[in-house]
């Protein structure tokens, strides 16, 4: 059997997107600088979840599992993860904390004497309760060398269930600042060529990711026909970007409330005017800062979100905010009326009044978008980078 390498890091992750992939770029360097070798784990060729695909990446073990990862097959996951792990011996193993999978791969990892790493953005407000729940969480997270996690209210929930909080380190939900940042800038640059090579109006809010439940876009919905009553035809249009089990409702709602509706989903090709709700297709990564720079403002109204990445996108993108409180993501990256207009979560009077003032307001929508793109700075891939490393150390020392 090979000897364990202790300065060997493995960080897995179910299905890699191109939030992985820069994530890992950053920390393999970083590590690297500090005397560590990182290799990547991919357990899934597709995800269950979103829409992206992976390509083959130099350090990354791909284990080509099927089907999605939102499946489990137990002697799959044996048959190719064990024997990677006895090749390898990785001194420290970073894994997504619950997955049924990355459970299994832990037990087999600290069975080699591998110290494993908690990877999570779980706050106290997204964790499923339950006694016997609560009491299996903290039974599995006690056994973590270390966390790294995404922000505040993550670092205290898990230190709440017995992780020492001077082993939990921030700083894993980033995006790769820069793409957003250049690709939002050049189609502003070229903002008459890229409006009409996506069919959109000139003024524009922007609603863009899965079109699921928790996202509460009939909240937005609602509070954006109660904005076109009060601005009229010189209300921005609204345009939602994703794919999702609720678009069916959302289209009924909008025509239910008399909102002009063009549905793209269907190959409704309408010109898009002032007043109009927009219903586009999942944006590509190359697309989303392109939608995000061309944007008057970004909303997300989710009643309960882990994180909410998409709100690092629109900061590094230079597009002002509009966000509930209930996102995971608040209190580390959004001061109300600084960073980002923030609103209490399921009042629709205040996501109305805070669209008003960014619909009406240009100086405030500039001075906020200009303050969220500075503070996102400080949250992006070397953030990722040094926590990684951080909880790399810490795991290796016990």
């Amino acid at each position: 059997m090979a000897r364990r390498s202790a300065r060997r890091a493995f960080i897995v992750w179910g299905n890699w997107g191109p939030y992985h992939h820069a994530r890992f770029a950053a920390a393999r360097t970083r590590l690297a600088e500090a005397g560590w070798e990182l290799e990547g784990v991919q357990m899934y060729s597709s995800s269950g979840i979103y829409s992206w695909s992976s390509e083959a990446v130099d350090g990354v073990h791909d284990m080509g599992l099927e089907p999605p990862e939102m499946q489990f097959r137990p002697v799959r996951t044996l048959r190719t993860v064990v024997p990677l792990l006895f090749r390898r011996r990785p001194g420290v193993v970073l894994l997504p904390s619950y997955w049924h999978w990355s459970l299994m791969i832990n037990v087999f990892a600290r069975g080699l004497r591998s110290r494993t790493v908690m990877m999570n953005d779980t706050h106290a407000a997204t964790s499923a309760t339950g006694r016997y729940r609560m009491a299996f969480k903290a039974f599995v997270v006690r056994r973590f060398a270390a966390g790294f996690v995404a922000g505040t209210p993550q670092r205290e929930f898990f230190e709440g269930l017995g992780l020492d909080g001077a082993r939990i380190f921030t700083g894993y939900d980033v995006v790769d600042n820069a793409h957003f940042t250049a690709g939002a800038e050049a189609a502003r640059a070229q903002r008459a060529e890229r409006t009409a090579h996506y069919g959109l109006p000139d003024r524009y809010l922007l609603s863009l990711g899965r079109l699921v439940a928790k996202k509460n876009l009939p909240l937005v919905i609602t509070a954006y026909a109660a904005l076109r009553q009060l601005l009229g035809e010189a209300t921005p249009a609204l345009v939602v970007v994703g794919e999702g089990d609720e678009l069916s409702a959302l289209v009924d709602q909008c025509r239910g409330l008399g909102l002009p509706t063009i549905d793209r989903h269907r190959g409704e090709i309408v010109e898009c005017g002032p007043g109009t709700v927009l219903f586009r297709p999942y944006a590509s990564y190359t697309e989303t800062p392109e939608l995000m720079g061309l944007a008057d403002a970004f909303v997300l109204a989710s009643d309960s979100e882990e994180w909410g990445l998409v709100v690092n996108e629109a900061m590094s993108s230079g597009t002002c905010v509009i966000v509930s409180d209930a996102v995971g993501c608040v209190p580390d990256l959004c001061v109300d009326d600084e960073t980002a207009l923030v609103f209490p979560s399921n009042d629709a009077a205040a996501l109305t009044s805070a669209l008003e003032r960014i619909s009406t307001d240009e100086t405030t929508r500039r001075r906020v978008a200009a303050a969220g793109r500075r503070h996102i700075d400080g949250w992006g891939l070397d953030r990722f980078a040094d926590g990684c490393l951080r909880a790399v150390e810490s795991a290796a020392k016990r």
